[in-house]
């Protein structure tokens, strides 16, 4: 019946039996043995009805001050309920047990899936070392206390390591319906590059794919939550469902002073302290996440559904910090900073991930051509939407009456405003700066700056970048000195 057969030493106890013509029945009580350096002791009982092979019973009950958990394996029955077994071969793998106790109640002879015993075996388990599935982190320097009993795996978790460092004490794992499913009551401290590499090495790798390798991040954080995870399917559903699809995570995120580095998205969120609520495959959800971002004060949330996640974002921003978003050089156009509120949409299908930004942008202050320039104590209501190319930084805006396009890599690149009305169209593969609509007053010399080089002339002019006007109405006009009323401005 077992795995494996021990020569027993010392061994003592009181032995009873019960003999006739049709039935025989022994009993064992108060016995103890010794198998090397493990003391055991144990009772037991048999009975064996006359020419009755399925009603021959076993009763055996013992216990052991301690063992290994590769010995203890052998007490385990050949014949258990299918994969359970096949756990408890592979999934246990080191460590020291005591205070075992070995149960089992049943028919010696069983019929084709007659289901005709029951055995229970647990202890207290000591530097323990368990992989409860290939697919999900092993559990290393596990001490708790570990039960199977029936059908089912139990496993209480005082203290136990993940990872390089995650600590799951105070954790319980349940492997139910013969290692098919385990279940965990998950508590972990861990820290934001191991919840990192949880994510990039576990299922749920496949939804949260948007976690991409330049992620960075350290602090710590507690993870508090279940999870159910598909250890093998029914046979019902075999070829006909994808595991991950029975895979349930239900987890509370708490910060507790996280930093975390998006490069893709050229910004840093540091000193983040609040909950985040993950449910898998696709919801995130969190709200008044205190933290910093560009350095500043800021509040975060977070939301999602099956398309995007976005990451809400009430903070303020220095204008070195948003030549560095946009990867652009400083052209010494602006000073300040500014308050915002922003949405960052990560989408995980073909759409291309953006960044949404509103702001009445005071306190920073524009020097640019007529109506564009704005003095820092100056309200202008402004909209923003960046779009993370892998050539450029797309941005699409509204400032006050002005709205349009510019397209940014370290410098501009091309770009279309119109005043009052849509901007002028502009073929994408031009380097122009298009403009077009109504203005009040308009400058030739403000879309000019001097150049550090003059060359042997001297200091000239150059234009920051080849402006085109395209039916620019000005209410008056100033084309280098020479003063004009109302007109309307065409050309180069």
């Amino acid at each position: 019946m077992f795995t494996e057969r021990w020569q027993m030493e010392h061994l003592s106890g009181r032995l009873q039996a019960y003999i006739s013509l049709d039935y025989f029945a022994l009993r064992g009580n108060y016995f103890k043995a010794a198998l090397g350096d493990t003391q055991a002791s144990g009772a037991f009982s048999l009975s064996r009805p006359r020419d009755q092979r399925y009603r021959e019973r076993l009763a055996l009950l013992i216990h052991v001050d301690g063992t290994t958990v590769e010995r203890g394996k052998a007490y385990v029955p050949y014949k258990l309920p299918g994969g359970l077994p096949e756990w408890l071969e592979e999934g246990p793998r080191a460590g020291r047990l005591s205070d075992v106790t070995f149960a089992y109640q049943g028919q010696i002879h069983t019929r084709p899936f007659e289901l005709a015993r029951r055995v229970a075996l647990s202890g207290h388990i000591e530097e323990g070392h368990i992989q409860y599935h290939a697919d999900w982190p092993e559990v290393r320097d596990l001490s708790g206390f570990i039960s199977v009993g029936g059908r089912d795996v139990r496993i209480d978790v005082s203290r136990g390591l993940s990872f390089d460092g995650t600590d799951l004490s105070g954790s319980y794992i349940h492997l139910k319906d013969n290692a098919s499913v385990a279940d965990i009551d998950l508590v972990s401290t861990t820290t934001v590059a191991e919840a990192l590499t949880f994510i990039r090495t576990t299922p749920l790798k496949e939804w949260m794919s948007f976690v991409t390798p330049d992620w960075r991040g350290n602090g710590p954080i507690r993870m508090v939550g279940s999870l159910s995870v598909p250890l093998k399917l029914a046979a019902e559903h075999i070829g006909e469902v994808d595991p991950a699809d029975e895979l349930e995570v239900d987890l509370d995120i708490e910060l507790n002073g996280a930093d975390l580095d998006l490069p893709g998205y050229g910004v840093s969120l540091g000193a983040l302290a609040g909950t985040v609520h993950y449910t898998y495959p696709y919801q995130i959800s969190g709200a008044d996440v205190d933290g910093q971002i560009f350095d500043r004060p800021a509040v975060f949330g977070a939301s999602s559904d099956e398309d995007s996640v976005v990451f809400h974002v009430n903070g303020q921003a220095p204008y070195a910090d948003v030549l560095e978003l946009l990867e652009m050089q400083d052209p010494g156009l602006m000073h300040g900073g500014f308050d915002f509120i922003a949405d960052l949409h990560i989408e995980l299908g073909d759409e291309i991930s953006r960044l949404s930004l509103v702001s009445d942008l005071t306190g920073l202050g524009l020097e640019l051509p007529g109506e564009l320039a704005k003095a820092a104590d100056d309200s202008v209501p402004t909209e923003l939407t960046l779009q993370f190319l892998d050539d450029y930084q797309a941005a699409r805006f509204r400032y006050g009456p002005a709205r349009g396009w510019l397209h940014v890599n370290e410098v501009l690149l091309r770009g279309a405003i119109g005043f009052a009305m849509p901007p002028p169209q502009l073929d994408y593969e031009q380097k122009l700066l298009v403009l077009g609509g109504r203005v009040r007053g308009f400058s030739l010399d403000e879309l000019m700056r001097e150049t550090e080089e003059g060359g042997e002339s001297g200091p000239g002019f150059i234009l920051a970048l080849p402006v085109q006007l395209d039916g620019l109405f000005a209410d008056h006009s100033d084309v280098s000195g020479v003063f004009f009323g109302t007109v309307m401005l065409d050309g180069r």
